[in-house]
């Protein structure tokens, strides 16, 4: 049992070792030298500020940071120079550059050499208009450089293409990523399934171009058609006037499927309130010529249903009787299809609590309490009881 503790042990010490080892040599070190300062009035201060701001920013991505101070003919390497001096601080790549101040404005060129192979330098630019600004044209020179260093690609512009109605503009605001960001797949997801989730599109396909500084990324749109016609069947309560004004859909909008459901639901409540309880209501899209399609309502209105009973539990100073007095829900008579007695009104039904709880408590029932009544539609009739 001991020997198999000690093998498990010096195993699991060889996996943690492999993963250091695997950690090791994923990650990117890079060698930083002072800046030259080109101005009437050089900065030895700013030759090294903004060397070690860029040392701050890329080990917070990961990078593992040298920052070379003593060396000050570097101006006159070539870049053979360079990679033997990469080589002998053991990594993978070295960045200098040079910083040139004019009036308020500062210009940040620098140059990345690759220390394993000869290909020439990667140049990156940044700009400040004034002092003020250098901290952010420092991160975004950073981010440029990152995205070379980890293979990430920097997102250079954002653009819409196939969208005949919808303004790009509204598609660009549900969009979160931004250019000058490194390009996320999973940011880039999430954007896709918001611009699916404004409801006007039938298909949203993102694709990439590659350019000389970044990616581009495209959002591919197809429109959903457009409204031509919003018709009703099988309604006789409500004529088709009372219910086109009852839906938001409508013609010559972009067909939105959550603006048609929630459609769908307002049409049941209009039955609601006339005690078509049972009521369904459905949908049906034809799509037509020219990106253009109708919206059909099907409407099954089913029968008029009426409350059938009234029952309450737990009183026994009042009958149920006095208390259906008291009450303005009745129930369904002999004359309820000409009248509104049987008819369900939530409002009055939640002030038939505080009716009883009023008839208890003006005859001394002080600490009475009344449950929220409790409704149970059937297919012809509704029950609905008081505790």
């Amino acid at each position: 049992m001991k020997k198999a503790l000690n093998i498990t042990g010096l195993m699991l010490i060889v996996f943690l070792c492999l993963i250091s080892r695997l950690y090791a040599d994923q990650q990117v070190s890079v060698a930083i030298f002072p800046f030259s300062v080109l101005a009437p009035r050089a900065s030895e201060k700013l030759a090294d500020d903004l060397p070690l701001m860029l040392k701050k920013n890329l080990e917070k991505e990961g990078a593992r940071v040298v920052f070379v101070t003593d060396y000050t003919d570097k101006d006159a390497w070539d870049a053979a120079r360079f990679r033997q001096e990469g080589i002998r601080l053991g990594v993978d790549h070295i960045i200098t550059g040079s910083v040139f101040m004019a009036g308020q404005g500062i210009s940040i060129d620098t140059e990345m050499y690759n220390t394993y192979d000869d290909t020439p330098p990667l140049t990156f630019y940044s700009r400040a208009e004034q002092m003020e600004g250098l901290f952010s044209a420092v991160t975004n020179l950073t981010r440029n450089i990152i995205g070379e260093l980890y293979e990430k690609r920097i997102i250079a512009n954002i653009s819409i293409t196939g969208n005949r109605r919808v303004d790009s503009d509204a598609i660009l605001r549900a969009v979160t990523s931004q250019p000058g960001d490194i390009m996320d797949p999973e940011k880039l997801s999430t954007d896709l399934a918001q611009v699916y989730q404004m409801g006007y599109f039938d298909d949203v396909v993102i694709k990439k171009k590659e350019l000389d500084q970044g990616v581009e990324i495209i959002f591919s749109i197809t429109e959903k058609p457009s409204v031509r016609n919003i018709k009703f069947t099988q309604n006789r309560v409500y004529k088709d006037d009372e219910l086109f004004g009852a839906v938001d859909t409508s013609t010559g909008s972009i067909l939105n499927i959550y603006k048609i459901n929630e459609d769908v639901e307002k049409i049941k409540r209009l039955y609601t309130e006339k005690n078509y309880h049972n009521c369904t209501v459905t949908y049906e899209i034809k799509s037509l010529e020219n990106n253009q399609a109708d919206i059909v309502f099907v409407v099954d209105e089913g029968d008029k249903i009426k409350i059938e009973s009234i029952t309450f539990e737990g009183n026994t100073y009042f009958s149920d009787k006095k208390i259906k007095k008291t009450i303005d829900t009745r129930e369904k008579g002999f004359w309820s299809f000409i009248t509104t007695s049987g008819d369900l009104d939530q409002t009055e039904l939640d002030n038939d609590v505080i009716r009883i709880e009023s008839l208890y408590k003006n005859n001394g029932f002080i600490d009475v309490k009344v449950s929220d009544p409790k409704v149970e539609m059937g297919e012809e009739s509704i029950s609905i009881g008081f505790k």
